[in-house]
C-alpha cells in the first residue's frame, strides 16, 4: 500500500513538474508574437475581436498540443499509468482555464474584484503578468492532479 502511495505521489510530481516546464516553453517559445499581442484584443464592450479571438484560439490549441504531444512522448517512454481520458480532461481543463485567463478582461476583472487593481495595472505589465502565470500554475496543479489520478 505505502508502495502505491510513493508511486502515485511521485507520478503526481513528475506530471506538475513536466507541466511546469511545458506551459514555459508552450507560452514563451511557441506561441508567436503577433497571438501573443493580440490574443486579449477587445473592443470597446470588453468582447473579444475577431482577430482577438482567433488568436486566442491558435496559442490555446498550440499551447494544448505541445503539452499533448510531449506528455504521449513522456508516456509512450515511462510506465507512468496515464490513462488517455485522464490525460484528455486534464489538458482540456488547462486549456479552458488558459484561455479564460488569456482573454485578458476575465483576468484583469478578477483582479479588481479581489483588490489587486493597482497591482494588475502595474506599469510594465508586471503586475498583470505575474498574476496571469500565478493562475496557469494554480490550474496546472489542478491538470496534473486530473492527469496522474
Amino acid at each position: 500500500m505505502m508502495t502505491e502511495t510513493i508511486a502515485a505521489a511521485l507520478r503526481l510530481a513528475l506530471t506538475l513538474a513536466l507541466l511546469y516546464g511545458l506551459h514555459s516553453v508552450a507560452d514563451h517559445w511557441v506561441q508567436t508574437h503577433t497571438d501573443a499581442v493580440t490574443k486579449g484584443q477587445t473592443d470597446n464592450d470588453g468582447h473579444a475581436t475577431r482577430a482577438g479571438l482567433a488568436a486566442l484560439t491558435r496559442h490555446v490549441a498550440t499551447h494544448t498540443l505541445t503539452l499533448a504531444v510531449v506528455l504521449a512522448l513522456i508516456a509512450w517512454r515511462f510506465p507512468l499509468d496515464w490513462s488517455p481520458a485522464a490525460m484528455s480532461a486534464g489538458l482540456a481543463v488547462n486549456a479552458a482555464s488558459h484561455a479564460w485567463a488569456d482573454h485578458r478582461p476575465n483576468l484583469r476583472r478578477l483582479a479588481v474584484a479581489l483588490g489587486k487593481r493597482s497591482y494588475y495595472d502595474m506599469p510594465g505589465g508586471a503586475g498583470s503578468y505575474a498574476l496571469d502565470q500565478a493562475w496557469h500554475l494554480g490550474w496546472r496543479v489542478i491538470s496534473a492532479l486530473i492527469i496522474s489520478a
